[in-house]
């Protein structure tokens, strides 16, 4: 199997057996693909945060990142650099348009990777692709980061960028028992201080932001939203 990024083992971690976000997840599901894969673009130097947030052209696009295709095509086609906001109001409000790229663009690199099996099922408008996960992917992530934080070490920062968007989705507890969320947790305040965190901490804080955006404007747009 190849390695994964941390987007995409969240991806992994989110899915049902079904390879369905869970209804309960589906809006922090999205915006966790969603700033996960910004903060990757970011790292990767692909786009740098300019003035008011906005994702400003970086280095050119080498297909480093094939998963996130759709992503970075929406960011550099946009009339004038967009932020977190403006891509979320694609995500839902064009038709999900964004989203059903992103969702197929992520289960597609799983399948590549030996990490998933692909489906369709009968929807509205045609066919829908599923991306089952396969059990002993899932459980090898699971087991790296159980080994990371038992381990006295530093701990690896992907993991930590991983570890964020799983507590943000309420994830933790299905992988994992009551002391090691609580260790998880100590990571995590690690990575906002100073040593060998501080560089992955301004990114799992600017993750964490771009969430909280998100999901809010997943709510409002939402169908039955109010």
């Amino acid at each position: 199997m190849q390695s994964l990024s941390f987007t995409q083992e969240y991806f992994l971690c989110a899915l049902n057996p079904k390879g369905k976000a869970p209804l309960s997840l589906e809006g922090t599901f999205q915006a966790c693909v969603l700033a996960g894969g910004i903060a990757e673009l970011l790292d990767r130097g692909y786009f740098t945060l300019g003035q008011k947030d906005r994702l400003t052209p970086g280095l050119p696009w080498d297909g480093g990142l094939p998963h996130l295709v759709p992503l970075h095509a929406a960011i550099a086609s946009s009339r004038k650099p967009p932020t977190a906001k403006d891509l979320a109001d694609r995500y839902v409000v064009m038709s999900g348009k964004l989203g059903k790229e992103l969702f197929a663009s992520f289960g597609q690199s799983l399948v590549a990777a030996g990490c998933a099996t692909r489906s369709t099922e009968p929807g509205w408008f045609g066919e829908k692709a599923r991306f089952a996960p396969r059990p002993q992917a899932v459980t090898r992530v699971i087991e790296r980061v159980r080994a990371e934080v038992l381990e006295a070490g530093p701990i690896d920062d992907q993991t930590i960028c991983l570890i964020a968007l799983l507590d943000k989705s309420k994830l933790l507890k299905q992988y994992f028992s009551k002391v090691e969320r609580g260790m998880l947790r100590e990571r995590l305040r690690q990575a906002r201080a100073t040593g060998p965190y501080k560089s992955v901490g301004r990114v799992v804080d600017h993750v964490e932001t771009m969430v909280a955006a998100i999901v809010t404007v997943i709510v409002v747009t939402a169908p039955g939203a109010s």
